[in-house]
């Protein structure tokens, strides 16, 4: 019985240290990523969260972060085929967190974000189908979570960068933009299993458009 006891103990110590160490490494690699600037600073880290991933392979944040940062860079590149790449590569590890988790909203927001990006590489050829996903995803997540800042910040962002003859720019932007804030306001920064990021990007567009 004593020994029982104990093993339960060790048990509960070795979880306890594997997912304190988790979060600490996914926490410094997330933060690292989004200090950086340039696309090859972004690359390599990106490459950091994918072996954290890789190790840390039942936990859906690991893929999630993964996701987002080869989403975000791919924004950065200017080779189609590479963009491409790295827009499958975000698709995969999505694809892997769906599979550890519940469906949630920040699931949905990152198949919007994706579908955007994919839309980003080609517009005048991808606008209809990827403009489409990215609407229903995002109607979809909000119908779970209307207070979830991201969905204003993605839909700003891709009015931002709509033409304005079809109905895009700083106008039709910035109230997407300024709806979020209050919402980005409320959340921690604390716990990487609840995401947050998006609100300093989203301060940016607020600026660019104010200018």
């Amino acid at each position: 019985m004593k020994n029982k006891v104990l093993i339960l103990i060790f048990l509960l110590l070795s979880t306890g240290a594997y997912a304190q160490k988790f979060e600490e490494v996914l926490k410094e690699a997330y933060l690292k990523f989004e200090k950086t600037e340039s696309p090859q600073d972004k690359l390599n880290v990106v490459n950091r969260l994918d072996m954290i991933a890789a190790r840390y392979s039942d936990q859906w944040s690991a893929q999630y972060y993964a996701a987002y940062a080869k989403v975000v860079t791919s924004y950065l590149l200017e080779d189609e085929k590479q963009r491409d790449g790295l827009i499958d590569q975000a698709e995969q590890a999505l694809n892997k967190s769906k599979a550890l988790t519940k469906t949630n909203e920040e699931i949905l927001i990152m198949e919007a974000y994706i579908a955007n990006a994919r839309l980003a590489v080609k517009p005048m050829s991808r606008y209809k189908k990827y403009g489409e996903i990215f609407d229903a995803k995002l109607a979809e997540a909000s119908a779970l979570n209307a207070a979830n800042p991201r969905i204003y910040f993605l839909k700003g962002q891709s009015t931002f960068h709509t033409p304005r003859a079809f109905g895009g720019g700083c106008k039709n932007a910035l109230p997407f933009f300024e709806k979020a804030i209050p919402l980005f306001a409320k959340e921690s920064k604390d716990d990487l299993s609840k995401p947050f990021w998006g609100h300093d990007r989203n301060q940016y567009y607020i600026n660019e458009c104010n200018e």
